[in-house]
């Protein structure tokens, strides 16, 4: 199935409400799909964070699984932050982006327990990690590759 939103039609993201999936609390699973924002638009793919305007309730971080499926034409492709986590497992893409994935904080993490396949825009890069955010590379014959 196709998850689609509109984003921006500025040249860079207005915030994280300019994204196609925003999870804020618990778990959540996008396999077989594909998430993207309308060509030629900015905006994020998946956003994992908690709403900050809800009060601290010693709730699970809000998660994020991708399995078999791919965002394309977004900013970013998948956004965490204040300890939002990421897991990407086999059969993903993040194509058509400026910045892959972008980890922005000190208790946000990206697993990455396949190899997927990315392809950045002129310029874009696939790791962005801000202010101790860490992304994570452990496939199954091997142990994990922290990446500070």
């Amino acid at each position: 199935f196709i998850l689609s939103g509109i984003g921006t039609q500025h040249s860079r993201p207005t915030g994280i409400s300019d994204c196609v999936l925003r999870v804020a609390a618990g778990t959540c699973l996008l396999a077989d799909c594909q998430v993207r924002l309308k060509d030629g638009n900015a905006g994020f793919g998946v956003v994992v964070g908690p709403d900050i305007l809800a009060p601290i309730s010693g709730s699970n971080k809000p998660h994020v699984m991708l399995k078999r499926s791919e965002v394309v034409h977004a900013s970013t492709s998948c956004l965490c932050f204040m300890g939002g986590q990421l897991t990407i497992e086999e059969g993903c893409s993040l194509r058509d982006c400026h910045t892959g994935i972008s980890i922005c904080d000190q208790g946000s993490i990206a697993f990455i327990l396949a190899n997927i396949r990315m392809a950045c825009r002129d310029g874009g890069q696939k790791f962005q990690q801000v202010s101790g955010g860490i992304v994570t590379e452990c496939h199954r014959d091997e142990g994990p590759d922290w990446q500070t």
